[in-house]
Protein backbone atom coordinates (compact mmCIF):
# COMPACT_ATOMS: atom_id res chain seq x y z
CA UNK A 1 0.00 0.00 0.00
CA UNK A 2 1.36 3.43 -0.96
CA UNK A 3 1.65 6.06 1.75
CA UNK A 4 -0.71 9.02 1.50
CA UNK A 5 1.17 12.13 0.42
CA UNK A 6 0.09 15.75 0.44
CA UNK A 7 1.54 18.48 -1.71
CA UNK A 8 1.68 21.05 1.11
CA UNK A 9 2.58 24.08 -1.02
CA UNK A 10 -0.30 23.28 -3.40
CA UNK A 11 -2.77 22.85 -0.53
CA UNK A 12 -1.49 26.05 1.02
CA UNK A 13 -2.26 27.94 -2.19
CA UNK A 14 -5.97 27.06 -2.03
CA UNK A 15 -6.26 26.79 1.75
CA UNK A 16 -8.18 30.07 2.16
CA UNK A 17 -10.77 29.04 -0.43
CA UNK A 18 -11.25 25.62 1.15
CA UNK A 19 -11.49 27.14 4.64
CA UNK A 20 -14.11 29.59 3.34
CA UNK A 21 -16.15 26.74 1.88
CA UNK A 22 -15.87 24.85 5.18
CA UNK A 23 -17.02 27.96 7.10
CA UNK A 24 -20.06 28.26 4.82
CA UNK A 25 -20.84 24.58 5.46
CA UNK A 26 -20.72 25.26 9.20
CA UNK A 27 -23.00 28.31 8.96
CA UNK A 28 -25.53 26.48 6.80
CA UNK A 29 -25.48 23.49 9.15
CA UNK A 30 -26.31 25.80 12.06
CA UNK A 31 -29.09 27.43 10.04
CA UNK A 32 -30.73 24.04 9.63
CA UNK A 33 -30.40 23.35 13.36
CA UNK A 34 -32.09 26.71 14.09
CA UNK A 35 -35.24 25.57 12.27
CA UNK A 36 -34.78 27.75 9.19
CA UNK A 37 -37.40 26.68 6.65
CA UNK A 38 -35.77 24.93 3.68
CA UNK A 39 -36.91 22.56 0.97
CA UNK A 40 -36.54 18.87 1.85
CA UNK A 41 -33.83 18.20 -0.72
CA UNK A 42 -31.76 21.14 0.53
CA UNK A 43 -32.09 20.10 4.17
CA UNK A 44 -30.94 16.58 3.25
CA UNK A 45 -27.95 17.92 1.31
CA UNK A 46 -27.03 20.26 4.16
CA UNK A 47 -27.04 17.47 6.70
CA UNK A 48 -23.40 16.93 5.70
CA UNK A 49 -22.50 20.44 6.83
CA UNK A 50 -21.05 19.14 10.08
CA UNK A 51 -18.07 17.90 8.07
CA UNK A 52 -17.18 21.56 7.60
CA UNK A 53 -15.74 21.61 11.14
CA UNK A 54 -13.54 18.62 10.36
CA UNK A 55 -12.34 20.17 7.10
CA UNK A 56 -11.67 23.53 8.75
CA UNK A 57 -9.66 21.98 11.61
CA UNK A 58 -7.72 19.76 9.22
CA UNK A 59 -6.76 22.71 7.02
CA UNK A 60 -5.82 24.80 10.06
CA UNK A 61 -3.57 22.02 11.29
CA UNK A 62 -1.98 21.69 7.86
CA UNK A 63 -1.33 25.41 7.82
CA UNK A 64 0.30 25.26 11.26
CA UNK A 65 2.43 22.27 10.25
CA UNK A 66 3.51 23.88 7.00
CA UNK A 67 4.35 27.14 8.77
CA UNK A 68 6.34 25.41 11.50
CA UNK A 69 8.20 23.20 9.02
CA UNK A 70 9.43 26.31 7.20
CA UNK A 71 10.91 27.86 10.35
CA UNK A 72 14.67 28.16 10.67
CA UNK A 73 16.59 25.43 12.46
CA UNK A 74 17.22 27.74 15.45
CA UNK A 75 13.72 27.24 16.88
CA UNK A 76 11.26 29.90 17.99
CA UNK A 77 13.82 32.63 18.61
CA UNK A 78 15.23 32.42 15.14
Amino acid sequence: MRPLRFDLPHLSTYRNLMMGAAAIMIIVCHAEASNVMMPNWLARALSFGNFGVDIFLFLSGLGCFYSLSRMKQGGWGG
